[in-house]
């Protein structure tokens, strides 16, 4: 129970979880989305902003939680979704990770970069699990675009936030094209 949700103090085994320069994430992570297993099985999907050099440009990772969140030990040294295949509508990342855990499906709506010639189509896809750990893509992915033919060298869909009530998933989202809304 919280008393005073607008003071906070930092956790003495703050970072929980420390990027690394020697794997995918290239010394770089953020945006950290965390889901309960159970009371105290905690998993965190996160992006890391690896070197393309490397083969992961901006993919995501998972460490896991035993403890309710004190202390976290990443699952693998290998990004747990990596960018798609050259002409994937993920062919250049995939970031932002937005999970959620409903019945017994994992849905993840994630942020995708293709790159197509001068431009970068940003959007969302989707990927589906029966555990959480192996994911399958969504076939017609991206499941949220825009017609990236023309208007600004960069347009962007990104940074969702689903929820789901009584069987209706509703989904908020950023857009820039250029400027964020």
């Amino acid at each position: 129970l919280i008393k005073d949700p607008l003071t906070w103090k930092e956790h003495p085994a703050s970072p929980v979880l420390k990027p690394r320069d020697d794997n995918w994430e290239g010394n770089q992570i953020n945006q950290p989305r965390v889901v309960k297993v159970t009371e105290t099985h905690w998993r965190m999907y996160y992006t890391g902003w690896g070197l393309a050099a490397r083969g992961s440009a901006w993919a995501i990772g998972l460490a896991e939680s035993f403890d309710a969140g004190v202390s976290w030990k990443r699952v693998s040294d290998e990004p747990l979704l990596n960018r798609g295949a050259s002409g994937a509508p993920d062919d250049a990342g995939v970031f932002v990770p937005e999970v959620r855990r409903i019945g017994d499906r994992w849905y993840a709506w994630y942020t995708a970069m293709k790159q197509n010639g001068d431009k970068q189509n940003i959007h969302l896809c989707l990927a589906t699990s029966a555990d959480g750990l192996q994911w399958d893509k969504h076939p017609g992915n991206p499941v949220l675009s825009d017609d990236f033919s023309s208007g600004p060298a960069r347009n962007v869909i990104s940074r969702c936030h689903v929820r789901h009530d009584h069987g209706v998933f509703q989904m908020w989202y950023s857009h820039a094209r250029p400027d964020y809304r």
